[in-house]
This record gives C-alpha cells, structure tokens and sequence, in this order.
C-alpha cells in the first residue's frame, strides 16, 4: 500500500506539473510579484513522463482539472511561531493559477516583524533577523499588496487552518478584511491517502521525487501545496474539505455523489465516497445524514482520522456525551488493532483520541450506550 501511494503520488505530481506546466519547485527562491513561471526541466525525464502516463492516466487518479476554477491562488505563511495571536508572519509566498493558461504570476514578501525571529526558526525557514531587516517591509504594506494580489479568488493552503488564522488575525489588526474562501491541501491529503504514514509536505515533496526542493521557504512550499492539492482532489472528484469554522471552503455547486444522494438518499458502499458525501451534507445542513455516512465507516473501522473525528465533534456540539465517548473508544480500538500489525506511525493518532476521551466532560454521564 504504502509503495503504491508513493507511485500514485509521483506521477499525479508529473502529471500536475505537466497540465498546469507548474515547475518543480526550484532549489532556492527568487521569486517576485509578476514573474512568470517556465515549463520544468524535470518534465523532460523520459522516465518520469513514462510513470506519469502509465500510472496517472490509467487510474482513478487522473487529474480533472474541471474540479478546480478558472483562477484561484495557493499561498504560504512563514511565521515566527504557531500562535496567531503571539507570533508574527514573516514571509508571504503566493501563485495565482490560470487554469487555462502556462503562465501564473508568483507574490513574494518578506516582512519586517516587531519582535526578533527566534533562532529556531532561522534553522527552520532560513530567514534571519538581517534578512528582514535588509529585505523586509512592513506588516501593513505587505498585507495591503497581497489582498491586491488575491483579489477576490479562492484561496488554497497546505495548512488552511494555520494560514487563514494568521492571515485573518494580521489584516484586522491593519483594518483589512480577507472574505476569500479558502480550501486546505492537507485535509484532502488525509481524505485521499487514509494509510499514509506521514502528511508533512516534506515527505510529499520526497515520494514525489522532489527531495531536493527547499523546505520552508513561501514559494517553494507554494508550488508544493497545490501538486498535492490538485492530486488530491482529482483522486477525491471534490476540491472542498471540511471546515473548523475558521474559514470557509471552495464551494463548487453540488458533486454527482450529492445529486445521486438527493434522488435515492443511499449511503455509498465506498469508505471515501461517504466521507466526501458526509462533508457535503455536513456544509450543506443535514447533520444527521452525514453522522450515517460517517457511522457506517466507523462500523467498519475505517483507517483514517476523518469520520472518527467529525462525528466527535458532532456529538460534542450536541451534548450526546455517551456518543462521543463510544466513538472515541471505537477510534483507540481500531487503531490499538492497526497498531499492532506494524502500524507504528499511528501512535500519536491513539495519543490524541486517548486524550480527547480524557477531556470529555467528567460531570455528566460518560458510558456508552452502544457503539456509533
């Protein structure tokens, strides 16, 4: 499985790169506000074109670019920490995709933050104190640049929940208003590799043949987000995931699975089709048909995160404590079960539902009544 998701996501990358003509990401960044981006070397690898064409094409995962807009722009935040009411944005990366088109305009900021920038992260990102300060411009002017530069376009994000809050939190603090909508990279990642063992962009980058990509650095982590963005979402049919309620989604009018929903009210018999299709029904109001959508993968001990982690929410929202607690426990069983045969990268997925069971509300009635 895990050599299989390696191809997949190699050549859905090629794949990406070829359609969009999006380049490898380059080893270092120079990129500026209107630059045009150029076809990548790397396409002219009779090899990786061959895999790209034999695998890509051939599969489920074709590449439908119809799934995405005409314009949208994929964006990165290189911070000075991870609170975005504490920490400061540094760096902006962004592209402005043409679907249609060979060309995308690239925005790149660095930012003069007000505090120092922690060695930490001049070890992480390689921006240093005197590289703001040489390069660097204000919080404010930067913001101000890139809402002109984003216009009113959909948004992307490898992290969405990160990015959108820090991106939020600094333009109300300069009197600025960010409504675009936004979808995130790593949340369709999850949705369409469920048994990935790791959803870094570093590894991503790695079992694509990218390795020697920079890490960390806007731009670069840019052209990363959206190949695995778009591969995502091409193995998914959808380019929306579910919302924490700090952003909003990509919305694309109702998918096929809704509209075959709507006349025959079936759940698919497919593990990811019901997660898409409880998404859709969660965004679109009808909670109780998606806790079925999201029960019914439970019962069959899905692998992945999502169904186990919507449907605890759902019950925390509505106080139903026993149902919570029953679908925390099924998640440790299931993945205590997965764990045991070999699965040692679900340790802090058991970690974090063992957690979360322990943070139930103590004063009400915690036992189960019967499995979700």
């Amino acid at each position: 499985m895990a050599l299989l998701t390696i191809v997949v996501v190699a050549a859905l990358v090629l794949l990406a790169i070829r359609l969009l003509n999006i380049p490898s990401p380059p080893s270092c960044d120079t990129g500026q506000h209107g630059r045009e981006l150029s076809s990548a070397d790397r396409l002219r690898d009779p090899v990786k074109t061959k895999v790209a064409d034999a695998v890509g094409l051939a599969s489920r995962a074709e590449l439908n670019l119809a799934l995405f807009p005409p314009r949208f722009v994929v964006f990165d935040l290189e911070t000075t920490g991870l609170d975005p009411v504490r920490n400061e944005i540094i760096e902006i990366g962004a592209i402005r995709i043409n679907r249609d088109s060979g060309s995308h305009d690239t925005f790149r900021r660095l930012v003069k933050p007000i505090g120092r920038i922690p060695k930490l992260i001049t070890r992480i990102n390689g921006i240093s104190q005197d590289m703001v300060a040489s390069e660097g411009i204000p919080l404010e002017q930067a913001l101000r640049e890139f809402v002109g530069f984003i216009e009113d376009l959909p948004l992307v994000s490898f992290n969405a929940d990160f990015d959108m809050a820090f991106l939020r939190n600094a333009a109300a603090q300069h009197g600025l208003v960010v409504s675009n909508s936004a979808s995130c990279a790593l949340k369709l990642a999850r949705l369409a590799w469920p048994s990935r063992e790791s959803y870094k962009l570093c590894d991503f980058a790695k079992d694509a043949g990218l390795s020697d990509v920079e890490m960390h650095s806007a731009l670069n982590d840019c052209q990363l987000a959206l190949l695995v963005y778009i591969a995502a979402a091409s193995i998914l049919g959808a380019a929306t995931a579910p919302t924490d309620g700090r952003h909003s989604e990509m919305q694309f009018g109702p998918s096929p699975r809704m509209l075959a929903f709507r006349q025959n009210s079936r759940i698919p018999t497919d593990p990811v089709e019901r997660n898409l299709l409880g998404m859709e029904l969660e965004a679109d109001g009808q909670t109780d048909f998606a806790v079925e959508c999201y029960q019914a993968n439970v019962r069959d001990g899905f692998e992945g995160n999502h169904p186990y982690d919507r449907l605890a929410v759902i019950f925390r929202r509505r106080k139903d404590v026993p149902s919570e607690v029953a679908v925390l426990t099924r998640a440790i069983e299931v993945f205590s079960q997965l764990q045991a045969s070999s699965r040692s990268d679900l340790a802090p997925k058991l970690e974090k539902f063992r957690h979360r069971l322990r943070r139930v509300p103590t004063h009400l009635n915690r036992g189960p009544t019967s499995p979700p």
